[in-house]
């Protein structure tokens, strides 16, 4: 890829100088050419040209965590001998010895950016990335970007609007939940704007996230943290995360969020999606006006709350299955015994 330059004046912003682009190649006028999202856009030129799975047969994430390291590089060999005793025998032809561009991405790592560089880098890609082959792994590499950052002790990330799918994936801070407490000390700390792509914080642990509107199916798969959502429309949201989550979700039109987990709190001021929290366990419920017939289907050894009777009424989940429901009033939850209401 070309980066050109132009002459820095006293008064110039680097980062003001970023404008996203139809192409990668067309990066024109862009004093950062030995700025670290300068040297972030080469190596994610030089990154998306390799097929990671065949050379390595690991995850994308993986590989972009091991590469650099000098244990990765110079013990190749044996770390191949042993991902051969761990998955069996890899058959030649579907091992590909690493050529000159895999040795040059091996060697290669970004430099570490700020949160606001991370948000201007992520403006430049994704309004180049055009090969869908690459969408997805342009989220996750961006989400190794975040790692990096947080690590070195960055946080607080935020994007106006997200196209990517899996941004702000694989992520994990410090503090491992196995207890009542939801977050550590310091969560990594995302707000975006609105979001349209699948995958959003998939397999992330210890975040606090913020999505003031949400379109992407299958957010936070298989993650743990403290959610707020203003207002989702993606479907399959929620499902497969571990335990001690807790989600706040303003108004809710997406369906099939089975909230299939543990020790959850979750909170819906308004639902208007089909089979919300059908898979839901040992968990607690919070809702205030259901609009649908579906809700709490399967789920076992919950509390369902409400200030609204008809809310209780219309809920399926059984209490032959250990879940209670209460309604609330001000301050106070009185037990409730809801009424079979026909769907």
């Amino acid at each position: 890829m070309t980066v050109t330059t132009i002459k820095r004046t006293e008064n110039l912003n680097p980062l003001d100088q970023i404008k996203p682009v139809g192409k990668l190649d067309d990066v024109k006028d862009v004093i950062v050419q030995d700025s670290n999202i300068g040297k972030a856009l080469k190596d994610y030129d030089l990154i998306m040209n390799v097929d990671v799975s065949p050379n390595f047969h690991m995850d994308f994430f993986d590989f972009l965590s091991f590469r650099g390291s000098d244990w990765f590089f110079d013990d190749f060999d044996k770390w191949r001998s042993s991902r051969e005793n761990a998955i069996g025998k890899i058959k030649e032809d579907e091992f590909v010895i690493p050529d000159d561009k895999v040795e040059a991405v091996l060697k290669s790592v970004p430099p570490v950016l700020t949160p606001k560089e991370i948000e201007k880098f992520s403006n430049i890609v994704s309004s180049g990335c055009e090969n869908l082959k690459n969408f997805g792994n342009t989220g996750v590499y961006i989400s190794s970007l975040i790692s990096d950052s947080y690590r070195e002790g960055m946080n607080n990330f935020e994007f106006e609007e997200n196209n990517l799918d899996y941004l702000c994936s694989y992520l994990l801070d410090s503090y491992n939940p196995t207890s009542s407490d939801t977050l550590g000390k310091n969560p990594i700390r995302i707000k975006i704007g609105e979001n349209h792509g699948f995958g959003l914080g998939y397999c992330s642990n210890g975040v606090l996230m913020e999505v003031d509107k949400n379109h992407g199916a299958d957010l936070a798969h298989g993650g743990s943290g403290l959610y707020i959502i203003g207002e989702n429309h993606g479907d399959y949201s929620f499902n497969e995360m571990d335990c001690w989550s807790v989600i706040n979700i303003k108004k809710n039109f997406g369906n099939y969020l089975r909230l299939r987990t543990e020790y959850a709190k979750v909170f819906v001021g308004d639902n208007h999606g089909l089979f919300l929290g059908e898979q839901l366990k040992k968990s607690e419920l919070h809702i205030g006006e259901e609009n649908t017939a579906f809700t709490g289907r399967l789920a076992s050894n919950c509390v369902f709350r409400s200030p609204n009777k008809h809310t209780l009424d219309l809920l399926k989940a059984d209490p032959k299955k250990g879940n209670k429901f209460y309604l609330l009033n001000n301050d106070k939850a009185t037990e409730y015994f809801p009424k079979k209401i026909k769907s």
